[in-house]
């Protein structure tokens, strides 16, 4: 992880805390689809490749997102995620 600044976001997600010790990547990991569709909302580019013949289906998904920085704010049963924008890397 890097350092950004930047102004925040009017979008925000709030996720709700299981256990006092979990770590940001627990909380996400347990609320894993209001997460992604947090992201998507932001913009995320979905791209999907399928192939079928007598014998075999194939598929790709790629999903790309642009970079973004965040501003995550603990709380003792919830975290407050942010997203910067005009962020810096610092």
């Amino acid at each position: 992880m890097k350092k950004c600044s930047g102004t925040a976001s009017k979008h925000l997600l709030v996720l709700n805390k299981i256990n006092q010790t979990d770590t940001l990547n627990d909380i996400i990991k347990q609320n894993n689809e209001k997460f992604i569709n947090f992201l998507f909302s932001l913009g995320i580019y979905m791209q999907d490749y399928s192939t079928f013949s007598t014998h075999s289906y194939e598929t790709y998904t790629t999903i790309t997102s642009k970079t973004r920085c965040f501003k995550v704010d603990f709380n003792d049963t919830f975290v407050t995620i942010i997203p910067l924008d005009n962020h810096t890397v610092e």
